[in-house]
C-alpha cells in the first residue's frame, strides 16, 4: 500500500460533490484532498482482527464497532476514514448532511512504512 494519491485543493463543498460522483473514497485534509488506496492482505487482516475484538470487547454495551467505510470529521476541515471506529451511542455529524461522524471514541489506523507519515 503506497502513499495515498493527492489530487489539487479543494474547498469542502468541492471534496463532498466529489466523493458523491465517484467510488472512491477521498481524505480531506484542510483543502487538500487524497484518494484512499487498497490495502495488503496483512493491512486488511489486522484491520479486521483489530475490528472484531473491539466489537467482541463493546458487546452488551452501547459503544459501535464500525469499518473503514465510516467518513469521520475530525474537524470541520479534515475527513477520514480510520481503519476501524467506535462510536459510542448514536452517530452524530456536524451538518444535516449527514457526511461524516464528528463523535467517535476511538480510531484505529493500521500504519505501513508508505504511509506512516500521513497517517500519523
Amino acid at each position: 500500500m503506497g502513499q495515498p494519491e493527492y489530487h489539487p485543493r479543494l474547498s469542502i463543498e468541492e471534496y463532498l460533490t466529489l466523493e458523491k460522483e465517484t467510488e472512491t473514497k477521498y481524505e480531506y485534509h484542510d483543502g487538500e484532498v487524497y484518494a484512499m488506496t487498497g490495502g495488503t492482505p496483512t493491512h486488511s487482516l489486522i484491520a479486521n482482527n483489530a475490528g472484531r475484538s473491539l466489537g467482541n470487547a463493546f458487546l452488551g454495551e452501547r459503544c459501535f464497532t464500525y469499518n473503514s467505510d465510516l467518513r469521520v470529521a475530525t474537524s470541520r476541515n479534515k475527513y477520514v476514514y480510520p481503519d476501524v471506529s467506535v462510536v459510542c451511542g448514536k452517530v452524530s455529524f456536524f451538518d444535516e448532511l449527514k457526511n461524516a461522524a464528528n463523535n467517535p471514541v476511538l480510531m484505529v489506523e493500521v500504519l505501513s512504512e508508505e504511509t506512516q507519515a500521513y497517517d500519523s
